[in-house]
């Protein structure tokens, strides 16, 4: 214990040092006399836990003592010891900053005055040190949360918003100033969304909790352009000041949704032609005959190969060839109805899927098919030979029960068109 005796008498550093000694308490007492010495005990490395001021001094009095310890940034208790119980000079010197006063006739009280303010300076000490943590955690939390890529959003339990960083600025447009006090269902919700989450507003503002099982899910949110985005959203609550307040932590997915429709269509499309590939036209080709086994609903089928692919290829080289199998891809698809699929089957055939279709209307958008390629296949311009295609056309029956016997006998209807010479469109009897 660090005690600064500011006092002229040598008998008051004696006097003090022997009722310390009395209670069992050790310390280190600088005993300073005017005012150069106590600005120099003072600036010294010494941390001084308390200090005791005499009320009178020739040179130097208790005003000035306190007036330079109110000065300094240490928080160092004092205590002022007077040879006169004064009432008014008790108030001024407590309005000085002094924790107590105390008369040289009531001398007993000093040591227990002592304990009781170091215990309350340490008390200080303590309660500042936490305060200073706790600010400095909410610093390093500010921090972080305006440094979040993510939108972070605080709302009070009447969905108003009280604090917005700097992601939910760059992801909504909107200034904290601008979304600071506003309902949140007013402006970032779609309409077609705001009565479910007005019911889930209304179920937390009673109970504190979110009436939906998942608490981390895809929603569409809207920015300041009344632009549709969508994010997912992560919500949770706490308890502040007795009030519930909502943390919602908002990602925008809009690149992860592009990437995962680009992944699809990669899985599900031809790279060369963007028709859809074999696996899904057969997935497709699948859900039609199910509609057909289950409604009796007709489906018929195109089996196109290009003619003479092959000797393309050889005379003008692999490069025509493909751009030849996506000039025919992008004919042929020109003609397709709305509900019909067209797709690559493999190297230079097609498979097109016509629902609720019979024969004879297949054997009509076939032959438009052949007849608009057969005229308008060739392109100079892109160095495009003439090509023609044939077609075998197949209507799905009771007695077809599987799938590869369905495409084999399209297959089959195909290769007749070719063997009657080209360029034809067949049926199953042709």
């Amino acid at each position: 214990m660090h005690i600064l005796l500011i006092d002229d008498s040598e008998d008051e550093q004696y006097l003090l040092e022997n009722e310390l000694l009395q209670e069992g308490l050790s310390s280190g007492i600088k005993r300073v006399g005017n005012q150069p010495d106590m600005q120099a005990a003072l600036a010294s490395s010494i941390k001084w836990d308390i200090a005791l001021v005499d009320y009178f001094m020739p040179d130097f009095s208790a005003e000035q003592a306190l007036q330079i310890l109110k000065a300094t940034d240490r928080d160092i208790p004092a205590i002022v010891v007077s040879g006169q119980a004064s009432e008014e000079k008790a108030i001024s010197m407590m309005r000085l900053g002094a924790k107590d006063y105390i008369s040289k006739n009531n001398r007993f009280r000093l040591i227990p005055s002592i304990i009781r303010e170091l215990e309350s300076h340490n008390k200080r000490k303590l309660q500042q040190h936490f305060e200073r943590q706790l600010h400095q955690t909410e610093q390093k939390l500010a921090a972080v949360a305006e440094a979040a890529y993510d939108a972070i959003i605080l709302m009070k339990d009447d969905w108003s918003i009280e604090f917005w960083n700097a992601g939910a600025e760059k992801l909504f447009g909107f200034s904290k100033k601008e979304a600071l006090g506003v309902n949140v269902n007013d402006f970032l919700i779609p309409s077609r969304y705001q009565k479910v989450f007005r019911r889930l507003f209304r179920h937390f503002a009673e109970t504190g909790k979110f009436s939906i099982p998942d608490k981390t899910f895809e929603i569409i949110v809207l920015n300041k352009s009344r632009k549709e985005i969508p994010v997912e959203l992560s919500l949770s609550s706490v308890k502040i000041d007795h009030h519930w307040t909502v943390i919602a932590i908002v990602r925008d997915i809009s690149k992860r949704r592009d990437l995962e429709r680009k992944l699809r269509r990669m899985a599900s499309h031809d790279p060369l032609t963007s028709l859809v590939n074999r696996r899904e036209i057969m997935w497709r080709l699948n859900q039609e005959m199910i509609r057909f086994y289950r409604y009796h609903s007709p489906v018929t089928i195109l089996f196109i190969d290009i003619d003479n692919f092959k000797v393309i290829n050889d005379t003008h080289g692999h490069n025509i060839g493909d751009k030849t199998l996506i000039d025919c891809a992008r004919k042929m698809s020109s003609l397709m109805r709305r509900n019909d699929t067209i797709g690559r089957y493999g190297g230079e055939e097609f498979l097109v899927i016509l629902p609720e279709t019979h024969t004879k209307k297949a054997f009509d958008l076939a032959e438009r098919l052949r007849t608009y390629i057969d005229k308008h296949s060739e392109n100079a311009e892109q160095q495009i030979p003439h090509y023609t295609i044939s077609i075998g056309i197949t209507e799905l029956t009771d007695e077809q029960m599987n799938i590869s016997t369905f495409l084999n006998i399209a297959d089959k209807t195909m290769y007749k068109a070719k063997q009657t010479g080209r360029n034809r469109t067949c049926i199953d009897d042709c």
